[in-house]
């Protein structure tokens, strides 16, 4: 059962690894300006968040995941294609939106499937999981090796994301069509607690969600402009080694997750992937040395690897069941897309005005006042404990 995941989940993200490094170059090939191209991921990202809350309750229901998968995968594997001719910012931004609207709920189904089919998905997920970054790695690793990717034409990158996307597609018929969640002893404590009740998130899944918005929405400014970054003021060509040396470092966290969170607790880790943001947004402030920005990638062990299994391992120990693909949704959505969708506009603008270095700079502030909600929730939590106790 876990073989058939991995190998899905392989293949989709061997097509992210086209999509989503190289999404911004695409605009950019197309005659967009920074802050256009910057508005238009803007809409990717807010697009995408429509799509995996509705499509996430409608899977939550049914536990048709296959089906959805099929159909988002179908259009949002081909839409890149359809906008190469197309030169209206207006067609290519209403384009962008339907885009999002597709591909996004991709991520968030696909993690909970893998809650929903694990039998102990808190130290089994990192295990399947880790597949996907293998299949991202050996894509980016597959360009560096051929070079075909040096500089690619927006009709190069809609072609490999489209190629990529039809191998994806056959690998969904190998998952089940449909199926319901096989709850742990854990899971079935959650959702039996107080019988008759309406099953509620926690209250701290909240606190977490904006804690990683505030990340999210600084750290944007990696996801939409580093490629640009890399190929506008370092001249570099290939920008594909980066984000493999990127893939490569959120490996070993996610696939040991549930040992290292039982290690450094959610909390920390939280912490840590928060602070690593603002450590490579300096960085990339600060250096214009390949070797040094380099090194900086491997921090994606944290930023990414480490903040990502600590929010995944909450929601599978702590949701109930019936609320699982809704709190990935919201999540990867709200926390993770609406972020970006603030953040991708403002950060084009700031380029524009500033550049590069001092863009990465001011967007540093946000995950900053995502470490200091943390912490002061924690401290509050703290003093409450103590007055019941007093």
């Amino acid at each position: 059962m876990k073989l058939r995941y991995m190998i899905s989940l392989f293949f989709f993200y061997a097509m992210y690894a086209v999509i989503v490094p190289y999404f911004q170059i695409f605009l950019y090939g197309k005659g967009l300006s920074p802050s256009e191209t910057g508005l238009v991921i803007g809409v990717w990202e807010i697009a995408g968040i429509a799509g995996p809350l509705l499509l996430g309750a409608l899977v939550d229901r049914s536990g048709r995941f296959r089906s959805v998968l099929l159909g988002c995968s179908l259009v949002g594997s081909l839409l890149m294609l359809v906008m190469v001719p197309i030169d209206s910012i207006f067609a290519v931004t209403a384009l962008t939106a339907l885009f999002g609207f597709a591909f996004k709920p991709l991520l968030s189904i696909n993690d909970s499937m893998i809650s929903y089919a694990l039998a102990d998905p808190e130290h089994d997920y990192g295990h399947v999981r880790v597949a996907g970054s293998i299949g991202f790695g050996a894509v980016m690793l597959f360009f560096e090796i051929t070079g075909i990717f040096n500089s690619p034409s927006p009709i190069m990158i809609a072609r490999g994301a489209a190629i990529l996307g039809i191998f994806y597609l056959l690998t969904i018929s190998i998952i089940p069509p449909a199926f319901h969640a096989r709850t742990s002893r854990k899971t079935s404590v959650l959702n039996s607690a107080g019988k008759g009740e309406k099953a509620q998130m926690p209250s701290l899944f909240y606190v977490l969600a904006a804690a990683v918005f505030l990340g999210r929405m600084g750290f944007t400014s990696y996801y939409s402009f580093f490629s640009l970054f890399l190929q506008e003021e370092l001249k570099v060509e290939n920008v594909g080694i980066f984000w493999m040396i990127a893939v490569a470092a959120e490996i070993i966290p996610i696939m040991f997750a549930g040992k290292i969170i039982r290690i450094t607790g959610r909390y920390r880790a939280l912490l840590m992937g928060l602070a690593a943001m603002i450590l490579r947004m300096l960085i990339y402030s600060f250096s214009q040395s390949l070797v040094i920005i380099g090194a900086a990638q491997l921090l994606h062990s944290l930023t990414f690897g480490l903040t990502h299994v600590a929010c995944i391992s909450y929601i599978n120990e702590k949701v109930p069941q019936s609320k699982k693909t809704l709190a990935m949704s919201i999540y990867l959505s709200i926390a993770w897309g609406l972020g970006a969708f603030l953040g991708s506009p403002v950060g084009g603008l700031l380029v524009e005005v500033y550049g590069f270095s001092r863009m990465f700079l001011l967007m540093t502030i946000l995950p900053l006042a995502g470490m200091l909600l943390i912490i002061m929730y924690d401290i509050l939590a703290v003093k409450k404990r103590w007055e019941r106790l007093g």
